[in-house]
């Protein structure tokens, strides 16, 4: 890893904007540098950029791949980037990256909690998914839309339990239903065919559901603790602080009378059939 004087040299003195400044061609040139200088120091890395989230950088800081100096660089450019915003995804907290004092670096970082769906938000993905597209104007009559009755009586709350508000779960249950609809000709969705497109889709999203249950699992007995419920709905949380903290920051969990179960009915679906 370069020493920290040379990133410095990287992120010189012109680069510096403000939103009162528009964006000149210094800054333009400063910003393009950092990144070509940031793709030669991964390709030196053995590593693609773009593919390291908050958690995994810090376990190459802790093996000796990357030093603290890229943390540095980072801190660095936030300070002298004013128009540049960097987002480090892949963690739920800060303090699950233990290899290097994140948070001496980045002090002035704000937290970002990506919590899911709303039943609001789950019925406008439902019945306007394209709501938000640039590519559509707002009375367009062609704009694509779902009538509500098209995933039968109680069927958009149905999805949205079952998956938990979980978005990418959401999207997994939406596609099936539609797939299903298509292959059968059907009209609209029925309790039978959602609960064909229920079984469906924990095979077709056994990749995403084995890792936002087992993947993830990153402390010693998180998923003993976790596979249990393929055989109980409810138990007592973990007796281990630091299991216990994880499942929570996961969102994986919900309380009922003291007791811990699996928040998204699809998870516990998914460890009866493929866990």
């Amino acid at each position: 890893m370069t020493a920290h004087s040379e990133i410095r040299q990287k992120l010189a003195a012109p680069a510096v904007a403000t939103p009162r400044r528009p964006l000149g061609a210094a800054f333009l040139a400063a910003v393009a540098g950092l990144f070509r200088w940031l793709a030669g120091f991964f390709q030196r890395a053995d590593t693609t950029p773009g593919t390291y989230g908050a958690y995994r950088l810090d376990r190459k800081i802790g093996e000796g791949v990357f030093t603290h100096d890229l943390l540095a660089l980072v801190r660095t450019s936030i300070q002298s980037h004013r128009q540049l915003t960097w987002v480090f995804a892949g963690n739920h907290e800060i303090t699950e990256l233990t290899h290097a004092q994140w948070s001496s670096y980045l002090v002035s970082a704000r937290t970002i909690e990506v919590l899911p769906f709303t039943a609001t938000e789950t019925r406008l993905l439902l019945t306007e998914p394209l709501k938000h597209s640039p590519m559509w104007l707002p009375n367009d009559p062609h704009y694509p839309r779902f009538d509500p009755a098209f995933w039968g009586e109680g069927g958009i709350e149905r999805i949205h339990a079952e998956a938990g508000g979980w978005p990418h779960l959401v999207q997994l249950i939406a596609e099936t239903i539609v797939d299903l609809v298509n292959d059968e000709g059907a009209q609209h969705v029925t309790p039978g065919l959602l609960e064909q497109a229920l079984n469906r889709a924990v095979v077709s999203g056994d990749t995403v559901l084995r890792q936002l249950l087992q993947g993830e699992c990153r402390l010693p007995g998180e998923w003993d603790y976790l596979s249990r419920f393929r055989r109980v709905d409810v138990q007592f949380p973990p007796d281990d602080e630091a299991v216990y903290q994880s499942l929570r920051r996961r969102l994986l969990v919900a309380e009922d009378d003291g007791q811990w179960r699996l928040r998204v009915p699809l998870m516990q679906r998914w460890l009866h059939v493929r866990g």
